[in-house]
């Protein structure tokens, strides 16, 4: 049966998302897996520890997830204190609780010491939230600073909670140093890879496996503008890449590639899409290389736009040293650009060498040159990637099916929330005729 002939799974359940920032440019998936959760009756209210400026709003989607998130910081003295002496007077117990776990789940030293007593702090005004608009269960996106907060304002509120786990950054230090307590004490763990899967269950004894879960970002086709022709043969082809100007980005690397191509064939032209704190030393050595009249950088764009650079595309590629599972590939497969990326992590489950895309050796730039050069060679390997790709992503990596594997985790919550709220009126009922 169709998805959306079903009856919402979640029907009732008041379910928090947690996010460190939020809106933020690459939580794009962020709002599509609430859209899909609402969509199967859930009542989501989305929290972010830091408040977006309001200059990094970038379209009426950036504007509207602003205007519906509850932000934790800044927060005023009055909050701070009300926030702490709510919590201490509702129970002072588990108040003690949570501040013995705040101290106690952190890296050795006294800086860090004095960020758990922050999270705490934080965690008692979102606690507050939590219970002020009766949420049940609170999810929250990596495993950084944001969870540690997260299972504190649970244990507070006195609701379970989980996480999602999405690459490199939620299992190396600092934050994976710190992640086999927090697998065992959530309610359940998203991976967005069965690679992200296999990291997770290395941390933890074999008796926690089955709390750990797939659950793939995706996109939504509804949101999607129309893919792009037929791949054609011309002289001149524009590659683009979309992502932050940062070191794991790997963009130093691609001009490395992208420089060897283009030696071969004249035509190459390559975008970079986004911003950040490499783009000194990207227009450096742009200079360098002599590419100044063939490498436009953009700069920050909104999601619209990044797609519209994607679409105008005739290959897209990615060079990157850690990744989970990029969206913005499944954004050019779907729009029937032909992809080249790096073997690692999660890729290779999205894209199959020579299937539906192209794969190159991590940081091997020479062999990124290659395939660039195949792929721009080659205007009919173009045209039966894309094929195959726009399928790969229709099939597994597209709303609503793609957020099943959570769906069913808070399913199944969801009825044990509403059993225990069963045996609770069923005693109230027993000790009234008592």
């Amino acid at each position: 049966m169709n998805q959306q002939l079903q009856a919402p799974r979640l029907l009732g359940l008041k379910l928090g998302i947690l996010v460190s920032q939020y809106p933020a440019r690459s939580h794009t998936f962020v709002r599509r897996e609430i859209a899909a959760l609402r969509a199967q009756g859930a009542s989501v209210k989305v929290f972010s520890i830091r408040k977006l400026a309001e200059s990094e709003i970038m379209d009426d989607l950036d504007r509207e997830a602003y205007d519906t998130t509850t932000a934790i910081l800044p927060a005023s003295p009055g909050s701070l204190a009300g926030s702490h002496a709510a919590a201490w007077l509702r129970s002072p117990l588990t108040y003690a609780k949570a501040a013995r776990h705040a101290l106690s789940h952190r890296l050795p030293g006294a800086r860090n010491m004095v960020w758990s007593t922050f999270y705490l702090v934080e965690a008692t005004i979102l606690a507050r939230h939590l219970k002020r608009e009766g949420v049940q269960h609170l999810h929250v996106h990596f495993a950084n600073a944001g969870a540690n907060i997260a299972r504190l304002a649970a244990q507070l509120a006195g609701i379970t909670w989980s996480m999602t786990l999405h690459g490199a950054c939620d299992f190396e230090y600092p934050y994976g140093a710190m992640l086999a307590p927090k697998l065992r004490e959530a309610a359940f763990t998203i991976c967005i890879s069965r690679y992200g899967m296999s990291q997770a269950m290395r941390e933890v004894d074999p008796a926690y496996w089955d709390r750990i879960g797939l659950s793939r970002c995706g996109i939504e086709p509804a949101d999607m503008p129309e893919p792009r022709g037929p791949a054609e043969k011309r002289d001149t082809l524009n590659v683009v890449c979309v992502g932050r100007l940062s070191a794991e980005k790997g963009h130093l690397g691609l001009l490395e590639g992208f420089a060897q191509a283009k030696r071969r064939l004249p035509g190459l032209r390559l975008t970079l899409v986004g911003d950040g704190p490499l783009r000194p030393r990207v227009e450096s050595r742009i200079r360098e290389l002599g590419l100044g009249d063939c490498v436009e950088l953009t700069g920050g764009v909104s999601e619209p736009d990044a797609l519209r650079h994607i679409k105008s595309a005739d290959l897209f590629v990615l060079a990157s040293f850690m990744e989970g599972i990029p969206v913005v590939l499944m954004e050019a497969m779907t729009l029937r650009v032909p992809v080249i990326a790096p073997r690692i992590a999660g890729i290779p489950e999205l894209v199959e060498d020579n299937v539906s895309g192209l794969l190159f050796h991590p940081a091997d730039w020479s062999d990124l040159g290659v395939k660039l050069e195949r792929l721009a060679r080659d205007a009919e390997l173009r045209e039966r990637l894309a094929e195959v790709a726009e399928r790969k992503v229709a099939d597994e990596f597209a709303m609503p099916h793609a957020v099943d594997g959570l769906v069913k985790r808070l399913a199944g919550l969801g009825h044990c929330l509403v059993a225990a709220l069963g045996h609770v009126v069923a005693l109230s009922e027993y000790l009234v005729l008592v």
